[in-house]
């Protein structure tokens, strides 16, 4: 699971083809802010893995990468990803207010498609209870 969140951030910030000549060779770019940001999520992705997949903070992740598929407006994508938090915020919650966020944005993507209406507001009341256990007004 963690090995697709690069191919999943890649469908999400799709980069064009660049071509140039020499700009780099020549020092018309200095390749370190593409460096940096290379080295960034190679590292995140190396502590995700040191965590494990049923990391609460892999779950973070997940949720972030489903809301960032759902502002584009591919939530049949975003629904496994949705899915998968939630799962892991069922068994090793890292906070209710998170758990509570993860539960209402699965909620959402849910009740896009009439036939899974139910369980989300199964879901949004779980979050609302949730939201009043930390004492954020629902």
């Amino acid at each position: 699971m963690l090995r697709t969140i690069p191919r999943i951030a890649d469908r999400v910030l799709p980069f064009g083809v660049a071509d140039a000549h020499c700009d780099v060779p020549c020092g018309l770019y200095h390749p370190h802010a593409a460096e940096l940001g290379a080295e960034t999520v190679e590292k995140m992705v190396e502590k995700l893995e040191a965590l494990g997949a049923d990391h609460p903070h892999v779950a973070l992740s997940l949720a972030a990468l489903g809301r960032t598929l759902v502002q584009r407006g591919e939530q049949n994508e975003a629904l496994p990803l949705f899915e998968r938090a939630w799962a892991i915020h069922e068994r090793t919650p890292l906070s209710p207010k998170r758990a509570a966020e993860t539960a209402f944005v699965l909620a959402q993507a849910l009740w896009v498609t009439p036939a899974f209406r139910t369980r989300a507001l199964a879901l949004a009341g779980q979050a609302a209870d949730l939201y009043q256990e930390v004492g954020v007004p629902s």
